[in-house]
């Protein structure tokens, strides 16, 4: 016959059985550490997460912007192109209207 978890008798080495080796003084006072450790711990990680959460929306913003410039970039290289493409028809129609026809020398 099994024991579900709550009829379990505790073990002999459990640190409230008869014979103990720690008072139930030391023991509360080992958990009263324990509880500050661990409140401790969970204080830090909250501010880690915090930390975390605000260098995330500052790189978000800087994301944005980085886009926003990258986008005005490609709208000036667009332009830029578009003259360079105007300017070369240009040259080359000149060339051609000022070099004379061999067929009227």
């Amino acid at each position: 016959m099994s024991l579900n978890p709550i009829q379990r008798k505790r073990s002999s080495n459990s640190p409230i059985s008869g014979e103990e080796n720690f008072s139930t003084n030391d023991y509360a006072l080992k958990r009263h550490r324990n509880n500050i450790a661990v409140n401790k711990t969970r204080e830090k990680k909250k501010l880690e997460m915090s930390v975390t959460s605000e260098k995330m929306e500052a790189m978000r913003a800087e994301n944005a912007e980085l886009e926003r410039h990258v986008e005005k970039l490609k709208t000036k290289l667009a332009t830029l192109k578009e003259m360079m493409s105007v300017y070369n028809k240009n040259r080359q129609n000149t060339k051609t209207t000022s070099q004379p026809d061999k067929a009227t020398l």
